[in-house]
């Protein structure tokens, strides 16, 4: 079933909140890289809304919009628009500290963009 905008973006800034951490990596250029699935268990904007049935390792190093990872969002009924931005926001402040107040200052100016109700924002 087909998730609304406001479902779609409650559920992953809920969970991101709950995280409270990026998905991210720091590779041994000092370069932030964005996992759907950490080993430690944290996932990215996008990686909440990728079922365990659809997910796999090869979508690591893949953009949200590539097919494979787009189908497996899709399917699982996500506003993908959402996603997407949602994924962009989480990516864009990864290495930046402290993040979760930067990613939730993101989140609501983007929530009031969109006419999206912010209140999962507390």
């Amino acid at each position: 079933m087909k998730k609304t905008k406001q479902e779609t973006f409650d559920y992953i800034v809920s969970n991101l909140i709950q995280q409270g951490a990026p998905s991210s990596t720091r590779c041994s250029l000092g370069m932030i890289n964005c996992l759907y699935r950490h080993p430690a268990g944290l996932r990215c904007a996008a990686g909440w809304c990728i079922t365990d049935e659809r997910y796999d390792k090869s979508m690591e190093g893949r953009s949200v919009d590539d097919v494979f990872v787009l189908s497996a969002v899709k399917d699982a009924g996500w506003d993908f628009d959402v996603v997407c931005s949602m994924q962009a926001l989480h990516d864009n402040n990864a290495g930046d500290e402290p993040w979760l107040p930067l990613f939730l200052a993101a989140a609501r100016s983007y929530a009031i963009d969109n006419q999206l109700n912010c209140d999962v924002i507390k």
